[in-house]
């Protein structure tokens, strides 16, 4: 620090090595001294500061005319309401930013003239401590609060938006949005969960903006989150050349937005998104606050699909007792035609009862581990009649034990189909199933048939394709194909990895007659 005129060295020595900053103004506004402590604080090295307008210096521009013109009343009257007092306000450091600091400043006549003397202490670090104080109280509130709507056993929708809301709260966003992974292949595009929360109607419209917009990985905000598995924070959506929407939330005076993965399993399945109309403060608090909310979502998501799966699950049976009850009566007639003596029919009948009574054993009850692919595909054939033309021939695979009952239901309406209207059903008609694993790690599937006259595709999708796609894209994160040529019908479903692990025997071989 600089020695001002009439200071002595001691007075000099002792200011530069205050803890607090010690800043010396003139009557006319200019720095006269200027101690390290203040070098630290604002950013301006003593040479720089000293000489320049206080004003200019330190003062946010909201506060400057209350400066110059407290200022101007003191040389007038003698008076300052802010002079000998402690008072708390905020200051600019040399990049401009504005942070709280304690103030006091005491005049000092020297030579006819006034001095003033201002000691400050910034309070930035208490109030850092106070924000982190509240945010914790304001986490633990909210967690209580989840935790309560568990207990009551709210929706879970309506648990999703509650968080929603939260994160809102906590981080003063006006637009709340959360996007699930799912489309075709079961995993491979961002859609619109539905799930929103606004602060206020006139952001309702990003409801449908959101709706009609999907992402992949890498693209937009959500589809960014989801390629990297990490927050990420846009300040201006408007200067973002990989944000899609930016049109329509600029309409809605959106401007910044953040997002951040929730995970389930090891796996990023949802992400959420939030966007404010001003710049959103978030600092690594807040950000880990809402991933603790997240953690709830995930829940949330989880008992979704534990209510679609029992749901899909109650209508499968009541489906299932339909075919049930209709292959039994054609397997009866079937034994009816062929049986010499009722005896006869006794044996060929039961066989077939016993194996359907099986298969829907094998669909209810849980399976504690991985399940050989070949021997539910035996198990579901073994609903053909004897005498049909079939083939298994496929790569050692072990159907981990979540994909156990979605294979059985795809197999089950397989082999429905073609006891119904398919190759099974013709005298002629013959049945070739093959799997194989693929370079990428994929399991690929095919049923083909072979009927004795041009397949009839009508076009119409029934309960059983319904089913097909639920459980192929949804709960196996695949794909399938179907296709009609003439006298062949092809079912091609390719079902993603984590559902499946290469077998240890040796490799299947071909044809099988159907005993």
């Amino acid at each position: 620090m600089q020695n001002p005129p009439g200071m002595s060295p001691h007075i000099h020595n002792l200011f530069d090595s205050a803890l607090d900053a010690v800043v010396g103004m003139d009557d006319a506004g200019i720095v006269i001294a200027w101690n390290r402590s203040a070098e630290q604080i604002f950013g301006w090295a003593a040479s720089v500061a000293i000489g320049r307008n206080m004003g200019d210096l330190i003062i946010p521009h909201q506060h400057r005319a209350a400066h110059d013109e407290g200022l101007r009343r003191y040389l007038q009257t003698g008076h300052g309401p802010v002079l000998n007092n402690r008072i708390q306000i905020t200051a600019l450091d040399t990049g401009g930013r504005e942070f709280p600091v304690e103030l006091s400043v005491i005049p000092i006549a020297a030579d006819g003239k006034t001095v003033f003397y201002a000691f400050i202490r910034s309070l930035e670090e208490q109030e850092n401590s106070r924000r982190q104080l509240q945010q914790r109280a304001i986490e633990a509130e909210i967690l209580f609060e989840i935790s309560q709507k568990l207990v009551d056993e709210i929706s879970s929708p309506a648990l999703a938006e509650f968080c929603l809301q939260k994160i809102c709260e906590v981080t003063g966003c006006s637009v709340g949005h959360l996007y699930e992974v799912g489309g075709p292949g079961g995993g491979n595009e961002l859609r619109s969960s539905g799930l929103f929360h606004f602060t206020e109607e006139r952001y309702a419209p990003a409801r449908e903006i959101s709706r009609r917009t999907t992402f992949v990985r890498g693209q937009g905000l959500p589809g960014r989150v989801w390629a990297s598995e990490a927050p990420l924070v846009i300040a201006d959506i408007q200067s973002d050349d990989n944000f899609q929407r930016a049109a329509d939330y600029a309409a809605l005076g959106l401007i910044s937005g953040f997002a951040f993965p929730v995970r389930r399993r090891g796996e990023v399945r949802a992400v959420m998104e939030f966007f404010s109309a001003t710049e959103i403060p978030l600092n690594d608090h807040l950000i880990k606050t809402a991933y603790t909310i997240s953690g709830h979502v995930s829940l949330a998501l989880d008992r979704k699909e534990e209510s679609e799966s029992r749901e899909l699950l109650r209508r499968e049976l009541a489906h299932r007792v339909g075919n049930s009850m209709s292959i039994l009566a054609s397997i009866f007639r079937n034994c009816c035609k062929s049986a010499g003596t009722v005896a006869e029919l006794k044996e060929s009948f039961e066989t077939r009862l016993l194996t359907i009574g099986k298969a829907n054993r094998h669909f209810i009850e849980a399976v504690d581990g991985p399940a050989s692919l070949r021997t539910l595909v035996e198990e579901a054939v073994q609903l053909f009649p004897n005498g049909s033309s079939l083939s298994i021939e496929g790569d050692p695979v072990d159907v981990m034990p979540s994909a156990i009952m979605p294979l059985s239901l795809m197999l089950h309406e397989l082999v429905t189909n073609s006891l119904k209207h398919g190759a099974v059903s013709r005298p002629a008609g013959t049945v070739a199933i093959c799997w194989t694993v693929t370079d990428s790690d994929q399991l690929q599937f095919l049923w083909k048939e072979v009927l004795d006259a041009p397949v009839a595709n009508s076009g119409r999708e029934g309960y059983g394709t319904v089913l097909i796609r639920a459980v192929v894209e949804r709960m196996l994160g695949g794909s399938f194909q179907r296709k009609f040529a003439g006298n062949e019908f092809e079912f091609v479903a390719t079902i993603s990895q984590g559902h499946f692990q290469k077998g240890k025997g040796g490799k299947g071989i071909g044809s099988k007659a159907q005993a």
